[in-house]
């Protein structure tokens, strides 16, 4: 399915001018005229489930906004987030107009993160069917790519040591962040060091009997920062917020440090009961805003027949 930058804080209008409505549809009344370049504030993430359309042949969500005071739904299409997260081999029917493309490879000495090109070609699906269009990078083998206009810093951004065991070997690392789950983002790689603390994602919440099942009930995922001369949390945040409220299970697929600022960040992805789905979450810890530690910059959805 293609990206939407619905999960994305802040967003540029690219079109001319783009119609601000009361409600997610082409129909409903017009409550203003959104200018091209115009900053306005996404409110979508609290809109479930979010409403997809195609119009004049492009295909996007509608993304609830505010703009001076208004709030109202414009189409994604003609608006442009911060980051873009996307991986090789998908289906994207349309790139972003972005000035930069990265590609996170694995190498024998860490996750490294290099600018490439990108393109799309169309190629036969299966599971639709037909011709797709398929996004492909510079190099094959990422393990995600990024759009974005920032200028990200190349080279080692994840640990090959927390990759590979101790004979050199590729272990799985996804990690379950269950109630009970605590996952310390420690390094070898100099860089990915917090200075004297560390910084920890936790998964909370418990497990009660249900017919026949074991269920999960109220699961959050924090991050928390914790120095290394003591037990109290400096700091803790509670990520749950930026989830789909019926997402039921969660993994931390990736850390490293992708934006350069010398903290970590991750790529977390969870699935929704129902809706035959997953969506991957990538945090930053260049976007956290004050008392915080991460902030979510994009997201990737992986639906059913995507």
């Amino acid at each position: 399915m293609p990206q939407s930058p619905l999960w994305s804080d802040n967003l540029e209008v690219t079109a001319s001018a783009l119609k601000l409505r009361e409600a997610p549809r082409l129909d409903a009344a017009v409550l203003s005229v959104l200018p091209q370049g115009a900053a306005v504030e996404n409110l979508s993430r609290q809109d479930q489930p979010p409403v997809w359309d195609v119009i004049d042949g492009k295909s996007a969500y509608w993304v609830r906004v505010g703009y001076q005071g208004q709030t109202g739904y414009a189409f994604g299409a003609y608006l442009k987030a911060d980051f873009y997260l996307f991986y090789e081999n998908t289906i994207v029917a349309e790139l972003p107009n972005v000035k930069n493309w990265y590609a996170l490879y694995k190498t024998p000495e860490g996750d490294e993160l290099r600018k490439t090109t990108v393109f799309t070609k169309l190629d036969s699906v299966e599971i639709t069917g037909g011709l797709e269009p398929i996004l492909h990078a510079g190099a094959t083998g990422s393990t995600f790519v990024i759009g974005t206009d920032r200028e990200l810093k190349t080279g080692i951004v994840g640990d090959y040591y927390l990759r590979h065991d101790q004979w050199g070997e590729e272990i799985d690392f996804h990690y379950e962040l269950n109630p009970g789950a605590n996952v310390l983002l420690t390094s070898f790689h100099a860089p990915l060091r917090h200075s004297d603390h560390f910084v920890a994602v936790l998964g909370t919440g418990s497990y009660e009997l249900s017919t026949g099942l074991l269920e999960k009930r109220d699961l959050k995922i924090w991050a928390a920062l914790k120095s290394e001369s003591g037990n109290n949390f400096l700091t803790k945040q509670d990520l749950s917020a930026f989830f789909n409220p019926r997402d039921e299970s969660a993994l931390l697929k990736w850390w490293g440090d992708l934006d350069g600022d010398g903290k970590p960040d991750v790529l977390i992805g969870r699935c929704a009961f129902g809706e035959g789905g997953c969506t991957d979450y990538l945090f930053l810890s260049s976007n956290a805003r004050t008392g915080e530690l991460l902030r979510l910059a994009a997201a990737y959805y992986w639906g059913m027949g995507c």
